[in-house]
């Protein structure tokens, strides 16, 4: 039952937005983006780790695509009941863990080539979400 009700308003509902995981963010790439530029300049890299940063970088973003073009995608199933909710969450993570197998390789060589102090600082970047 609607609140309005209780105020003499209006009882329409407002239409109900397309089904989409409340786990992505609604603009990852941008998010990436800033955090990918914060971490760029916040570790300093030195030309010999630049390349390794650029594959990690194009890696997540191909990465976060695939995950945000299923996530975006409305459930086919018009019900949105419990269990279509948990396979569209089955779909999500699994998608999640094959674009992160995808990208581990890269994120490893390029953690490899950081001296201490930046491996430090990329620590506590990704632990207080790019802010060490």
């Amino acid at each position: 039952m609607s609140w309005m009700k209780y105020l003499g308003g209006p009882q329409q509902q407002p239409p109900a937005p397309a089904r989409r995981s409340s786990l992505c963010p609604a603009e990852p790439a941008a998010l990436t983006d800033s955090l990918a530029l914060f971490i760029e300049r916040d570790l300093q890299l030195t030309e010999e780790q630049k390349p390794a940063w650029q594959r990690l970088t194009g890696d997540v973003k191909a990465a976060i695509a695939t995950i945000d073009d299923g996530a975006r995608k409305p459930s086919l199933v018009p019900s949105g009941d419990a269990l279509d909710q948990l396979e569209d969450l089955r779909r999500l993570f699994t998608r999640g863990l094959d674009t992160l197998d995808q990208v581990e390789p890269a994120f490893r060589d390029f953690y490899a080539l950081l001296d201490h102090r930046q491996q430090a600082r990329l620590d506590a970047a990704l632990q207080h979400g790019g802010h060490p």
